[in-house]
Order: structure tokens, then C-alpha cells, then sequence
């Protein structure tokens, strides 16, 4: 009873300088951003770069995620880009689009089959092992995501504000770490106490690498600090 009445939800804020903010590119023209019919060629979506970030948690401060293992298949990209799940999760991918999706692993290696999901069908995948993986749909071939599998004691995925939230974190000295695109880029310690905690994290600028190629590069195991 003590531990649960010094916990509380942890809220913070990513902060990127305008520099990286400023490097989106818009889509090429004659491109349509949603897919509303599948005959009309459409181009990835402008993202902020916190939405390929992962938030979370290193030290004693062990909890369910505070989210849904899915990943949504809709208007022709994947919703969440980047799902971070722990070793043994069985990920769902729902197919609320218009068509047809094959989903495959990018890159030359597989971690699993080729999956054919129909328009309001279902899919799903269990990672057993720590590391990220990249997942495409061969249809339409701009359409990439990862799933990171991660044994840290919480995470967290940012909204389109970079506002991301912990929901219930006992009192305690941890660390925040900052994931994005293959690699931790970010670290910095946290204090949580009796109540709400709220933090800002402020990342450096933003190199924007190219995306890790999927498959064996991407299902590496973690390196442990």
C-alpha cells in the first residue's frame, strides 16, 4: 500500500529546436495525402519527427504499457509509425483501409512470413526478442513502420506535440531515455514524487539519418548500458 500511495502519472513534454522542425520536407507534387481511392498515387505523410520516438523509463519503475499492442493500417500509412512493446508481445495489425495489405519485413533478412491482410481483417505478430524491426507493405511501398521491442521499465509513445505520459510511476530517482530511428539519442535523469511529476525534455538538433534498413540490421538484440 505504501508504493501504490507514493505513485503517481509522470507527463512530459519532447522539445526539438526549430532547426529540425524546419528539415520536414513537403509531399512531391501531384501526390495525394490520404488514400481515398486506390487508383490515386499518394505520398507519405509530413511527420514530426517525435512520432518515430520512443519514451522511456530506465530504473524500478516496472508497469503494464499504457497502451494497446496495435498497429493500425489507415489512409495508406501506419498508425502508430514506431509501437514499443515488451519481449514476448503479440502485436495486432488492423487493416482499416480500403485495401489490401501485404506486410513483410524491410530488409533481406525475415523475422516473420509474409503477411496478406484484407480491407477490416486482423493480423498479428509476436516478438519474442529484444531489438527494432522494420515492417513494410509491399503495396504501397512508402508504407513503413517499426515495432521496438524493449526490456525498459516503462515506455511511452509522443503525441503530434511530443506530449507523452506515464501513467503510474512510484516516487524515485530514474532516468528518461529517448529512442528514435535506431539508436537511444537521448538521456537524462527524472525525480518522481508523491503526486503529478511533470518534465521537459529537450533533445539536440536532429541529424534526420536515413531509415535502418529492417531485417537482420534491425533485429539486433539491445546493447545494455
Amino acid at each position: 500500500w505504501s508504493q501504490l500511495a507514493h505513485a503517481g502519472p509522470v507527463r512530459g513534454e519532447l522539445k526539438l529546436p526549430q532547426t529540425s522542425l524546419n528539415k520536414l520536407a513537403p509531399a512531391p507534387r501531384g501526390y495525394w495525402r490520404d488514400l481515398r481511392n486506390p487508383q490515386l498515387p499518394i505520398a507519405p505523410p509530413l511527420n514530426d519527427p517525435r512520432r518515430e520516438m520512443v519514451i522511456a523509463i530506465e530504473g524500478d519503475a516496472k508497469a503494464k504499457p499504457a497502451y494497446t499492442p496495435t498497429v493500425v493500417m489507415r489512409d495508406g500509412r501506419f498508425v502508430p509509425p514506431v509501437l514499443a512493446v515488451r519481449p514476448g508481445t503479440k502485436v495486432s495489425f488492423d487493416n482499416q483501409d480500403w485495401q489490401i495489405h501485404l506486410l513483410e519485413p524491410a530488409g533481406k533478412k525475415g523475422f516473420m512470413k509474409p503477411k496478406t491482410v484484407e480491407p477490416g481483417d486482423k493480423e498479428s505478430h509476436t516478438f519474442a526478442a529484444a531489438g527494432s524491426y522494420r515492417i513494410q507493405c509491399s503495396e504501397l511501398t512508402h508504407m513503413r513502420m517499426t515495432v521496438l521491442v524493449t526490456d525498459k521499465a516503462q515506455v511511452a509513445l509522443p503525441n503530434n506535440s511530443g506530449v507523452f505520459r506515464f501513467p503510474n510511476v512510484r516516487a524515485g530517482s530514474y532516468r528518461i531515455a529517448v529512442w528514435y530511428r535506431g539508436a537511444w539519442i537521448h538521456r537524462q535523469s527524472l525525480t518522481v514524487r508523491a503526486g503529478k511529476t511533470a518534465v521537459e525534455v529537450v533533445l539536440p538538433a536532429l541529424k534526420l539519418p536515413a531509415e535502418p534498413a529492417g531485417g537482420a540490421a534491425a533485429a539486433k538484440p539491445e546493447k545494455k548500458d
